[in-house]
C-alpha cells in the first residue's frame, strides 16, 4: 500500500464487475451458452468466472492466462 492513495469509487462504478467482463472473452473459447451459464452462477453465488470454468473442467491454466491477458486483467 501507498500512503494517501484512496479508491475512486465513483470511477470504479463505471466498470462492469470483473467476473462478468471475462465472460466476453470466454465466449469464443467455451461458447456463448456455457459462458452465460457461468455468469449467472457466479452472479448468484459469487466467485470468479474463470475459477468456476476451471473447476468445471472447461478451461486449463494456459487458457485462463490467455483470457486474463485478453481482458486486460494481467500484464501480457
Amino acid at each position: 500500500c501507498v500512503a494517501g492513495i484512496t479508491v475512486n469509487r465513483e470511477h470504479l462504478a463505471n466498470f462492469p464487475p470483473v467476473p462478468l467482463v471475462t465472460v466476453t472473452h470466454l465466449s469464443p473459447v467455451i461458447g456463448y451458452a456455457r459462458a452465460s451459464e457461468l455468469a449467472v452462477e457466479v452472479d448468484s453465488v459469487g466467485g470468479a468466472v474463470l475459477d468456476l470454468a476451471v473447476r468445471k473442467g472447461l478451461l486449463d491454466d494456459v487458457q485462463v492466462r490467455q483470457i486474463e491477458e485478453a481482458a486486460g486483467l494481467v500484464g501480457g
